[in-house]
């Protein structure tokens, strides 16, 4: 079977105060993170990220990147008939390529703007196995980017209410539609 999803991208900018007005709960994304198999074990993710206000101080604007990848009916129909590991392969076939490549397209923008910042939904996967678990320093710290979550924002809420497109899970097989956000933070 052949793989078919079609993306569609929506980009808003939003002012960084609005994002910690509204989106910013550092408590309550720091205790999803301790939850995670990947707390502690991954460069990009607490304990050990920069503090949030921090880190964003002097910036003022978050230009929110959203992909949305699509699944034709023949696709999702098809993965509800196949294993949790056949799945995951289906979705880094789609989506994963898809936020790869979005990765790489805000590091080549963060390189042409040096005063930016790009940050990312989920954990860094540039590499295997992350050197934090041998407690060595990252080995591609240009290229690594922080997530929404490690850094307090609840990126769900983020996605229903700036840009409008619902989260959707599905406890089976792939959802009509699964969005990939990123942001790029400017001064």
């Amino acid at each position: 079977m052949s793989l078919i999803y079609t993306t569609e991208i929506k980009i808003v900018s939003v002012p960084l105060e609005v994002m910690f007005e509204k989106y910013y709960e550092p408590e309550r994304f720091l205790s999803y993170c301790k939850e995670c198999p990947s707390y502690g074990k991954v460069w990009s993710c607490p304990p050990g990220v920069p503090d949030t206000v921090r880190y964003l101080s002097g910036y003022t604007t978050m230009h929110l990147v959203a992909v949305k990848v699509i699944y034709d009916n023949q696709t999702i129909k098809f993965s509800k008939t196949i294993s949790p590991a056949d799945l995951n392969s289906l979705m880094d076939s789609s989506y994963g390529k898809v936020k790869e490549a979005m990765r790489e397209t805000l590091l080549a923008v963060r390189n042409l703007n040096t005063s930016c910042i790009a940050i990312a939904a989920g954990e860094c996967k540039i590499c295997n196995q992350c050197t934090r678990v041998e407690n060595k320093p990252c080995r591609f710290p240009d290229r690594s980017l922080y997530s929404f979550s490690a850094l307090g924002f609840d990126l769900s809420k983020v996605s229903n209410d700036i840009l409008d497109i619902p989260v959707l899970w599905e406890k089976k097989g792939l959802p009509e539609y699964i969005v990939a956000l990123s942001a790029l933070i400017t001064k």
